[in-house]
């Protein structure tokens, strides 16, 4: 009986110091030192002469143009990769955990443009406004080179850094692709509540709330979440490798002073540890777009602990019973009674595998500013602080007058990029991946999906275990659902992170359902 060729490998990623993480006013900032440490992690799957390659990082997100606007570092890491070992582009898939105590990655923040060079750009940009008078804005064509994202490779030394954390990712890659060995598959689905919740309660008045403003009972209209923990286990003569997909904000200790895995590297760490004949574990975060840890934000690297370890818990109980229900052919007859009777979600997975992705264009939010307005009103209040650029990066302690000032140039500032990137369809060209593995299936989305979008995936898959993977392939911030906007909150605010349209997670899970009826036509 043909089997499946399974390798995993995993690398270091944690930055150096000098590298910035993702921060606003006024917790933007470098990092003073490191309290875990950074992983990318591979799986390699082949089976009757179809590959795969997933790679998960304990990263914020990868954005397309990282490298660059005129490169994709998605496409490089594919195409280094099939270069190396010949499988198809189509078919390797690059996944962050979305933790948000690592580098900044997502080109989301003026953080990421503070050396020479940023400087000099702003200070070519202010003598040009100064050029056209006072109340007017630059002409088009010449304001359109100051159209950013700012890349981190402008901070001194990032442009290295960034080239040597695509190597180690492609490192990865290839380090499992030839690590493979014959296995065995499995798939199993627990539950985990206490971890996650929803954070956008929409109450019946049609607003949005969080957790702690949460309304009365009889005053809530929907509270959306996944408590869903997905497993994939893949079992070797030399030990098992286990994939692990939930859907939770890592934000327990976002934007600390120290770098961490949050919650998923607590996870990870744990079930290498304490699971017997655990070779490697890896992460696929789900559909967070409005899901958080129960308690938020906490700051405190303990509950980032407790949270990994009732995962893991999961994980680990999950793993024991597929070890114990099959793989046994004595009870084989005993368990398949036992494990239709009991309701178990669990199955061996056959070695068959399809792939397929497709990019989608997703409309622009309604209320784009008008960007000429919109850079007016942030030259306004650049001029507030006489145009020091210490509002971008709080290293010293900020006077409260100052942190006022700075969030209202950075809200201006979002406001303006908002403007620019809105209108732009490469900024909202969103990808679909789909891996099927047997009866499995992964789906790969390169946005912040919501919880909603993602339970009616998972409920017309034709694919019996269908796992979302949010921050795949890209990033194209928050995938909302319909009349997100009249509803307010954080997600549909005027920020970089809400460029895509009212009910794109709608359109996005479409797109997907199509991909997954087109894999399962190919078994």
């Amino acid at each position: 009986m043909p089997s499946w060729l399974v390798g995993a490998a995993k690398v270091d990623i944690t930055p150096p110091l000098h590298i910035p993480e993702l921060g606003f006013i006024p917790r933007q900032h470098k990092f003073k030192g490191v309290y875990d440490p950074l992983f990318a992690k591979a799986l390699a799957l082949e089976a009757k002469g179809n590959a795969v390659i997933i790679v998960t990082a304990d990263a914020i997100g990868f954005h397309r143009n990282l490298l660059g606007r005129e490169h994709d570092f998605i496409a490089e890491f594919r195409q280094r990769v099939h270069d190396a070992i010949g499988v198809a582009k189509e078919a390797i898939m690059l996944a962050a955990s979305h933790a948000h105590s690592t580098p900044e990655t997502l080109c989301l923040t003026p953080l990421a443009r503070t050396g020479e060079a940023y400087l000099k750009l702003m200070s070519e940009f202010h003598q040009l406004q100064s050029t056209v008078g006072a109340g007017e804005v630059c002409p088009e064509d010449e304001a359109s080179r100051f159209h950013l994202p700012l890349y981190l490779h402008e901070v001194e030394g990032a442009s290295e850094w960034i080239e040597a954390l695509l190597e180690k990712l492609v490192a990865c890659a290839i380090e499992a692709w030839h690590e493979r060995k014959r296995a065995e598959a499995f798939s199993a689905v627990g539950e985990v509540v206490g971890v996650s919740w929803s954070r956008r309660i929409i109450g019946k008045d049609g607003k949005a709330y969080r957790l702690p403003y949460r309304p009365p009972d009889e005053e809530v209209e929907r509270e959306d979440y996944d408590p869903q923990v997905g497993l994939l286990l893949f079992r070797r003569e030399d030990g098992d490798i286990v994939f692990v997909n939930f859907a939770c904000h890592p934000t327990v200790v976002q934007v600390s002073d120290l770098v961490s895995a949050d919650f998923p590297g607590a996870l990870m760490n744990f079930v290498e540890t304490h699971l017997s004949d655990c070779r490697i574990c890896l992460f696929a975060q789900g559909a967070c777009g409005d899901v958080n840890p129960v308690y938020q934000t906490t700051s405190n690297f303990a509950d980032a602990e407790l949270y990994g370890m009732a995962l893991a818990g999961e994980v680990i109980k999950q793993v024991a019973l597929l070890r114990l229900h099959y793989s046994h052919p004595e009870r084989e007859r005993f368990a398949q009674i036992f494990r239709r009777i009991s309701g178990w979600r669990s199955a061996m997975l056959m070695p068959e595998i399809a792939f397929a992705c497709k990019q989608i264009v997703l409309p622009p939010r309604h209320d784009l500013p008008d960007p000429k307005e919109a850079e007016a009103e942030y030259l306004q209040a650049l001029a507030k602080i006489d145009g020091q650029m210490w509002w971008m990066r709080s290293e010293r302690e900020l006077t409260d007058e100052e942190r006022k000032l700075g969030a209202q140039v950075r809200a201006a500032w979002d406001k303006w990029q908002v403007a620019l990137r809105g209108r732009d369809e490469k900024e909202r060209t969103a990808e679909v991946q789909v891996i099927a593995l047997g009866e499995a299936a992964l789906v790969g989305i390169s946005g912040e999906l919501f919880a909603a979008p993602s339970l009616h995936l998972k409920a017309n898959s034709p694919f019996p275990f269908t796992f979302v993977i949010g921050y795949a392939n890209g990033y194209n911030g928050y995938l909302t659902v319909r009349n997100s906007w009249s509803q307010g909150g954080y997600e549909v605010s005027m920020g970089q992170w809400a460029l895509c349209g009212d009910g794109s997670g709608e359109i996005v899970v479409k797109h997907a359902i199509e991909l997954l009826l087109a894999c399962r036509s190919q078994k």
